[in-house]
């Protein structure tokens, strides 16, 4: 049952109810929700990226070609891909044709998206000079802001979203029963499309529409389940717990930029603890001890990647949480690259880490609900 909801027309001094109508009523087709949601990916998670759209390029090893249209594929900033759905309408096989979607789609690399993406942003600029799929590829990894390279390992565990104005009982019960059954590792999320209308008393003046997305399950993210369920890592998948841990890692630091956690200037030190070896923690320690700058960084609110490697040759660089601390590793160590790391639980702020203030946070404002926003408009098209 969807919750109740109140939403009004804010005209002037004057608000208008508007109560629940339906998207079949206003000739309101798959096709519009589609473009909607492809206007606005935000709907979708936040620095989410479009990929394709209607995508059909499914074949056998033989050759045959496969007849199927993908509605939307789309990758989020922590190499996730999302499998989108959409239905206008109720449709109790919704769940099913999304995950074979997605199972098809696990099997995407890099070579396989580059291609996808310059196919789909070349039908939308016919006009223009084609873009290769090497060009996609670059433009992707800007758009979606990320410090460091696309991850392709991380495509074997798709995200699916389901968009209709309502739902099944079966498409629930077996969505509930995937998404809690760990050793599926599969993350399905339920979004309701809702249209509400209203009449105004001028009648030379056409009826006002107002459409929200709201996600109904699950009610907190899949990282949030997998912490609070106390699993342990070897419980779950570890492709889906590093997808997981970076969501994380991200979420903290957007908590701490929106709501000004950590002033613009603060020196943060380095503090592996934990989630570094031994032989790690002895090399870095050796490292920093030649330059204490190696150690410190600076906040800064500017920008999506918040710090500023005191011992960098351009202090101006901007360096994410845990890309800074990889590399830090890196040059300690001068072996590759460290393959995941938290970012926000080794940099301290006096006696706090990042994802600890941001934690902090949390508990002291909503201790019993969602991670906190800042201020804004309600996701309403």
């Amino acid at each position: 049952m969807r919750a109740e909801r109140q939403v009004f027309n804010v005209e002037g001094t004057r608000v208008h109810p508007l109560t629940l109508s339906q998207l079949q009523k206003h000739n309101i087709k798959e096709a519009d929700l589609e473009r909607w949601v492809v206007e606005n990916p935000q709907i979708l998670g936040p620095g989410v990226q479009i990929v394709a759209t209607q995508y059909d390029e499914w074949s056998l090893d033989s050759g045959e070609r496969q007849k199927s249209r993908l509605d939307i594929l789309a990758v989020d900033p922590s190499s996730q891909l999302i499998v989108v759905e959409l239905k206008r309408e109720s449709d109790s096989k919704i769940h099913l044709q999304a995950i074979t979607y997605a199972a098809m789609v696990a099997s995407f690399d890099q070579d396989t998206l580059s291609r996808a993406h310059a196919d789909w942003l070349n039908l939308q600029n016919p006009e223009q000079s084609p873009i290769t799929p090497e060009n996609a590829w670059e433009e992707l990894e800007r758009a979606l802001n990320r410090e460091e390279a696309l991850d392709p390992s991380k495509f074997s565990r798709p995200k699916i979203i389901l968009i209709a104005e309502s739902y099944a009982p079966q498409v629930y019960t077996t969505v509930k029963w995937l998404t809690s059954t760990a050793n599926f590792g599969i993350d399905i999320e339920i979004h309701i499309a809702s249209l509400f209308s209203a009449t105004v008393d001028d009648s030379a003046q056409p009826e006002i529409l107002s459409l929200t997305f709201q996600r109904q399950f699950p009610e907190e993210s899949i990282e949030d389940r997998i912490l609070s369920a106390g699993l342990s890592d070897e419980a779950i998948d570890p492709i889906t717990n590093q997808i997981a841990r970076e969501k994380r890692s991200r979420n903290s630091v957007e908590i701490i930029r929106n709501f000004n956690l950590v002033e613009d200037g603060q020196l943060l030190h380095l503090n592996l603890g934990t989630f570094a070896n031994e032989y790690e923690r002895s090399a870095v320690d050796r490292w920093i001890a030649d330059n204490s700058h190696r150690g410190t960084a600076i906040w800064s609110t500017s920008g999506n990647a918040n710090l500023r490697w005191s011992a960098d040759s351009n202090p101006d660089t901007p360096w994410s949480p845990t890309g800074l601390a990889k590399h830090i590793i890196k040059q300690a160590t001068g072996g590759p690259e460290k393959q995941s790391i938290q970012g926000p639980s080794v940099w301290w702020r006096d006696e706090r880490s990042l994802s600890g203030i941001a934690t902090d946070f949390q508990k002291m404002t909503s201790p019993n609900t969602e991670t906190p926003r800042p201020p804004t408009s309600p996701t309403s098209y």
